[in-house]
């Protein structure tokens, strides 16, 4: 399997082939897994029932509204929470196992899912591919290769307060060759909120109006800006913005290229909802290959700026 032909790639996750391989690699745990959804969501909706059904009773005079009932119904309806308190935990265990296993089938990726402070949250900060944040967690972590290029993918929480987070995403970072020796932002913000980048000044690329209707750029080098953001990468964010319905970023310095994409999981496990269907597997898969691809793009632009 060439994995630089990303459309070949997808094709063979859409395929039987993929469908075989999950029969044989996956349905068995994801059964079980699927049983213990259905046995917690009957817990809850069962109990959620039967409280409301006695504050129902008691309210028409059918029961007598009693201190005693009203203790009984407020303690059923407190306890028809508790399954749903489980539902972080069992996507967290979900991922763990699934996602490993699905990923062997694309490629020889590593996968850690694990809530942790990212190790690249300085570095992220001074990208500007979101605002200043002081607390970025890392959920989960995707590293290997696409193709001749090396990459990680993290999805991120954002916050200020420890408390809630402010924001969610998914960034996917790939090693160049050689550094960009400047710092270029194409975001879809008119204006920079980190100070921290003070720096980077607008630029207009007059000859990409396709461009200008959706992204802004900023950098601290105009020579540079036209030679990395080129048709290809333009187009490649723009399938990525219309395909994701998700706020796009992108950055350009030292020796990496980053991507961010606002409010956006593609792995997260369902709960709500059946988990043993191939068909959610081949759509979260073919979108990662797809976020992926854009490495191919990358590595035109360096070879073109390598002349």
């Amino acid at each position: 399997m060439d994995k630089n032909n990303s459309r070949e790639l997808i094709q063979r996750i859409n395929s039987k082939d993929f469908r075989e391989f999950f029969k044989n690699n996956i349905a068995a745990t994801l059964n079980k897994f699927e049983f213990m959804r259905q046995l917690i969501l009957s817990i809850a909706y069962s109990l959620f029932i039967i409280s409301l059904s006695i504050k129902y009773l008691s309210y028409t005079g059918i029961l007598e509204n009693t201190l005693k009932l009203n203790a009984i119904f407020a303690l059923l309806f407190l306890l028809a929470f508790i399954p749903f308190c489980y539902n972080e935990r069992y996507k967290s265990i979900a991922k763990n196992i699934f996602l490993k296993k699905m990923l062997n089938f694309i490629g020889d990726f590593s996968a850690q899912n694990k809530t942790r402070q990212s190790s690249s949250k300085d570095e992220f900060n001074e990208t500007g591919l979101f605002k200043y944040y002081r607390n970025i967690d890392c959920n989960t972590l995707i590293s290997g290769r696409f193709g001749d290029k090396k990459f990680k993918v993290q999805d991120v929480s954002l916050s200020n307060h420890r408390l809630f987070a402010n924001e969610f995403g998914l960034v996917v970072e790939f090693f160049l060759n050689k550094s960009v020796n400047s710092h270029i932002l194409i975001t879809q913000d008119a204006a920079i909120s980190n100070k921290k980048l003070k720096d980077l000044k607008p630029i207009n690329l007059e000859d990409n109006p396709k461009l200008n209707n959706i992204f802004h750029i900023f950098s601290d080098n105009s020579d540079r800006v036209k030679e990395f953001v080129t048709d290809d990468v333009v187009d490649k964010l723009i399938k990525l913005h219309i395909k994701t319905n998700k706020q796009i970023s992108c950055v350009f310095k030292n020796k990496k290229m980053y991507l961010f994409i606002d409010d956006y999981n593609p792995f997260d496990m369902p709960f709500f909802k059946s988990i043993n269907n191939v068909k959610d597997y081949q759509e979260m898969l073919s979108d990662f290959v797809e976020i992926l691809a854009i490495a191919d793009v990358v590595e035109k632009v360096e070879a073109m700026c390598a002349k």
